[in-house]
């Protein structure tokens, strides 16, 4: 199970790992999708199903992981994608990282699967998100509707890091995927690692658009 952060106002990050993970490993991605796309837009729907998608929904998710299967989820979700030009970088306690949620980590548990934390870095630098209008997103059927300074793309570097496999059936077994005290533990503590992810890579990157990585 890939857990990503997710980021940029548009979902390139997705794009960028389900196309970077075939082109090095030769095997496909299953991304979950949030249930509001399928509202918003039945053909972009259909699209991503086209590409792997399936719609994010925790039967579908231990049934792809149980027939070994590489799923990917933002547990941020819309949330964690249209944050604002000053929350870039970090990782919110919305949507599934937030306590009483972490349906990645009950999935994980109840799949005895390990989990991959996944950062994306520089997906930010795309489009600088200023305003999210509720109002416009509801006549859209959407969470909300992203208003970015440029409309346009920029081409910023999109550095991505693949960290080192959590597995929880050491400790956990699936019948923990239903205590909820264990699930919001092992939530933050995936959170957190990821969040440290991030930090490393930003102290290391020298500029934004035309950046390089500073080694360790």
């Amino acid at each position: 199970l890939l857990v990503a952060n997710h980021s940029g106002t548009v979902p390139y990050d997705a794009a960028i790992l389900s196309v970077g993970i075939h082109n090095e490993t030769g095997r496909f991605v299953r991304g979950l999708a949030e249930k509001h796309i399928k509202n918003t837009s039945e053909k972009f729907y259909n699209f991503l199903k086209q590409c792997g998608g399936i719609e994010g929904r925790r039967n579908n998710a231990i049934e792809l992981l149980k027939n070994d299967e590489l799923v990917l989820v933002c547990p941020g979700g819309a949330d964690d994608l249209g944050k604002l030009w000053y929350e870039k970088y970090m990782i919110n306690k919305v949507k599934g990282f937030k306590e009483g949620k972490g349906g990645y980590i009950k999935c994980a548990l109840a799949a005895e699967t390990p989990i991959v934390p996944v950062t994306l870095v520089g997906a930010e630098e795309i489009h600088y998100n200023v305003f999210k209008s509720k109002w416009l997103g509801k006549k859209l059927k959407m969470p909300y509707f992203p208003i970015p300074i440029n409309l346009m793309p920029l081409p910023a570097k999109v550095y991505v890091r693949f960290g080192k496999p959590i597995d929880f059936s050491k400790e956990y077994g699936p019948e923990d995927a239903n205590n909820q005290e264990i699930v919001d533990k092992l939530n933050n503590e995936v959170r957190l690692r990821m969040q440290s992810m991030i930090y490393d890579v930003c102290s290391r990157r020298k500029g934004t658009f035309f950046s390089r990585l500073k080694k360790r």
